[in-house]
């Protein structure tokens, strides 16, 4: 993949806090569009893709979107987030995110931001509990044991009603992933502990769910918006759905950002859950259903006829 798509030739190269100030090639006419482009109206939103506390798989991206003339940018990428020396990644993070001159109207972010219902209420047993998060889940429990041979049964401390939800009831199935399974708790526990001092609205995104909306909106192939993670085809995959948001002019994307959302998975989701943000704060994502719990957490799902 060494052709990408984008506005004019930029140097600026966001990793490990690299300088990230854009260089244009023409700095005459740089200038004048940056004077543009600040005089007019804008929102700034986030996306923060979460790895582990101690790797570098924690990236950031940050979105401009104009609603006048309804044109989202790409304005930063901030991956391969780690630790340096004593300089905790949670501290870069947290610096990240409240810079002055983002202002941040909302922040996706690919962890989980509530609990299991049975860290929450205090009941006898599973089987007596009357909240409606783990009756829903004993409801849903029986309709796919009716449909599945030896359906497991859910654990309400590690898992929650929005879990199972986005596993089984949209329109494609989705990987099932425990709240506080091996590979998330960490991640839940990271995430708790930035909402305690990052104060900016957030909403949980699942990068995959939220590919797959904007892919279908788009009519990218369903085998692309599939496999986006293939260590083998990803990066065909992931350039292709780039090239779409360009091509449709829905995000001006510069050739840079772009070599990094096609090279790194996690810079990628980061981006999803920017845009995400974006299609929540313009109304284009579905409302919680009303037949289903009003605890228990939401994860923002991209509507399916997605009006840009």
């Amino acid at each position: 993949m060494r052709t990408c798509l984008g506005g004019p030739k930029s140097t600026r190269i966001s990793q490990q806090r690299v300088s990230k100030k854009r260089v244009s090639t023409n700095k005459i006419s740089s200038r004048k569009a940056t004077r543009t482009r600040v005089a007019l109206k804008r929102t700034h939103f986030a996306g923060l893709a979460l790895g582990g506390a101690k790797s570098d798989r924690t990236s950031l991206a940050f979105i401009e979107y104009y609603p006048e003339q309804n044109k989202i940018f790409l304005n930063e990428l901030v991956d391969k987030i780690k630790n340096e020396g004593e300089l905790p990644a949670d501290t870069l993070i947290i610096e990240e995110l409240t810079k002055p001159q983002y202002k941040l109207g909302l922040l996706g972010i690919n962890a989980p931001l509530t609990r299991p219902p049975c860290l929450e209420h205090k009941c006898a047993s599973i089987e007596a509990c009357k909240s409606d998060e783990v009756a829903w889940m004993w409801e849903h429990y029986r309709r796919q044991s009716a449909l599945k041979k030896n359906h497991k049964l859910f654990s309400p401390y590690t898992e929650r009603w929005v879990d199972h939800y986005i596993a089984t009831e949209l329109e494609e199935p989705f990987p099932f992933t425990q709240t506080l399974g091996a590979n998330t708790a960490p991640i839940w526990a990271r995430a708790r502990y930035l909402s305690r001092h990052i104060q900016v609205p957030m909403i949980e995104v699942n990068p995959k769910v939220s590919l797959w909306r904007i892919g279908r909106a788009l009519l990218v192939q369903k085998s692309h918006l599939r496999f986006h993670k293939h260590q083998v085809e990803g990066d065909t995959a992931r350039y292709a759905i780039l090239k779409e948001l360009v091509s449709r002019n829905i995000a001006f994307l510069y050739e840079a950002d772009i070599r990094i959302l096609v090279e790194n998975i996690q810079a990628f989701d980061a981006f999803l859950c920017a845009l995400t943000a974006v299609l929540q704060f313009k109304g284009q994502c579905e409302e919680r259903p009303k037949d289903l719990p009003s605890t228990g957490g939401w994860i923002e799902i991209p509507k399916a006829d997605i009006i840009w």
